[in-house]
């Protein structure tokens, strides 16, 4: 960077104050979070959550949508949708989003704009409850 000595004394002033490392209370107690079992306890119990609401939500996909491909991720709460060739993911996130239902396009990942791109959605099952996902997806 190029410019007047002072703005780069300021600059290095700030380039101290916001060292590359965490300060060693935040280290020290990051440690004792990991020590005492408290990360494994999360991902076993969102394990078990995620186990717990897949076949659910498997069955609501294959019900509610049996025209659409979907990947379902072990271990993660989004669930990868390819919808029919005639469906424009954009304007579905719209109309989902005033309903209060959060989708995210996919075709943002895509190199070229085709119609595989634009049929393509992340929707999510990790916010809602299994009993939700039940009376919301059960039997049609």
């Amino acid at each position: 960077m190029v410019g007047p000595r002072e703005l780069s004394r300021v600059l290095r002033a700030l380039r101290r104050l916001m060292g590359k490392h965490p300060v060693l209370y935040i280290k020290r107690a990051f440690a004792t979070f990991l020590a005492l079992g408290h990360h494994d306890m999360l991902l076993r119990r969102l394990a078990r959550t995620y186990g717990e609401r897949l076949p659910v939500w498997k069955a609501a996909l294959d019900a509610h949508l049996p025209e659409v491909r979907h990947a379902l991720v072990t271990g993660s709460a989004p669930c990868l949708v390819e919808g029919p060739p005639w469906l424009d993911a954009t304007h579905l996130a719209a109309d989902a989003q005033e309903a209060g239902i959060l989708i995210e396009r996919r075709c943002v990942f895509f190199m070229n704009d085709d119609s595989n791109a634009r049929r393509c959605f992340w929707i999510g099952f990790s916010a809602i409850p299994l009993s939700g996902l039940s009376r919301a997806y059960g039997p049609p």
